[in-house]
C-alpha cells in the first residue's frame, strides 16, 4: 500500500511540474506533502504581480515633469516610489512618465527644455504634469502644440511654474500657485490627484469650466481662488491660488 502510495504521489508531481512550465510562470506554486501524504499546495503571485501591485499595464502615460524646487533628490525618490505603487513607472508598462530637470534634458553638458517634444514623442500621453516649470517650457508646449495643428492632444497642468506667467498661462490648460508652504507629502497626494484625473479627460480638458476642472481634479484637498494680476487687476481663467 505505501508503494502505491508513492507511485501515486510522484506520478501526481510529475504532472504538476509539466502543468506550472506550460504556465509560463503566470503563477509560483508551492508543493508541501502532509504526514499523510497528501499534497497541499500553495499558489503564490508570481513576480510580475507583485511588481505591479494594484495597477495595470497600459500604453497611455502622464508625464510628470520635476522642476525648480522639485527636481531633489529626496523629493524625486519619495515621489517616484508612490507613483511606482499605485499607478506603475512607464519602465515598468505603468502609468507615470517621469522626467527630471536638468537631468534628462541635457545634450552636450547643456539642459534644453526644447528636447521635450522629442522626448515624449514615442508615448501615448493622457496628460502633462510639470512641477516648478523651468524658464522656456512655455515655449516647448508650444512646440508640441505646433505638431497637433496649434491645439494640445492632451491637458497640461503647471504647479508653481518659474517661467514666463503668461507664457505658461497661454500654453497649460490649468496653473497653480500657492498662498501657504506645502509639504512634500501634500504636493505627492496633489499629484496622485492628478494623475487619477487626467486620464479620464479623454484629451483636451472641455464640457466643464476650466475652475470646475481644477477642483474636480484636486478632489477638494485644497480650496482655490483666482489668480488676479496685480498690473491689470484681471482674474485669469485657468490660473488659480491653492489655499
Amino acid at each position: 500500500m505505501k508503494v502505491m502510495r508513492k507511485i501515486v504521489l510522484c506520478v501526481l508531481l510529475l504532472s504538476l511540474f509539466a502543468s506550472c512550465e506550460k504556465k509560463e510562470s503566470l503563477e509560483d506554486t508551492a508543493i508541501k506533502v502532509d504526514a499523510e501524504g497528501a499534497i497541499q499546495l500553495e499558489v503564490q503571485k508570481s513576480d510580475t504581480e507583485k511588481a505591479s501591485g494594484s495597477w495595470k499595464s497600459t500604453e497611455r502615460k502622464v508625464c510628470v515633469i520635476f522642476g525648480y524646487e522639485y527636481n531633489r533628490e529626496d523629493f524625486v525618490e519619495k515621489a517616484l516610489a508612490d507613483f511606482s505603487e499605485k499607478f506603475g513607472l512607464a519602465e515598468d508598462g505603468g502609468l507615470v512618465l517621469p522626467l527630471i530637470y536638468p537631468n534628462d534634458f541635457l545634450h552636450s553638458g547643456r539642459a534644453r527644455i526644447s528636447s521635450l517634444k522629442d522626448i515624449v514623442a514615442d508615448y501615448y500621453l493622457d496628460g502633462m504634469v510639470i512641477l516648478g516649470a523651468p524658464e522656456g517650457m512655455n515655449k516647448a508646449i508650444a512646440q508640441i502644440e505646433d505638431e497637433y495643428s496649434g491645439k494640445k492632444p492632451y491637458p497640461v497642468v503647471a504647479f508653481f511654474p518659474q517661467d514666463d506667467m503668461l507664457g505658461i498661462e497661454s500654453t497649460c490648460d490649468l496653473v497653480f500657485e500657492r498662498a501657504n508652504e506645502i509639504s512634500d507629502d501634500e504636493m505627492i497626494s496633489i499629484v496622485e490627484s492628478a494623475l487619477e484625473y487626467l486620464p479620464l479627460c479623454h484629451g483636451i480638458l472641455e464640457k466643464r469650466t476650466e475652475i470646475e476642472h481644477a477642483t474636480q481634479m484636486l478632489s477638494n484637498k485644497k480650496s482655490l481662488k483666482r489668480y488676479i494680476d496685480s498690473e491689470t487687476g484681471l482674474a485669469s481663467e485657468n490660473h488659480f491660488i491653492l489655499e
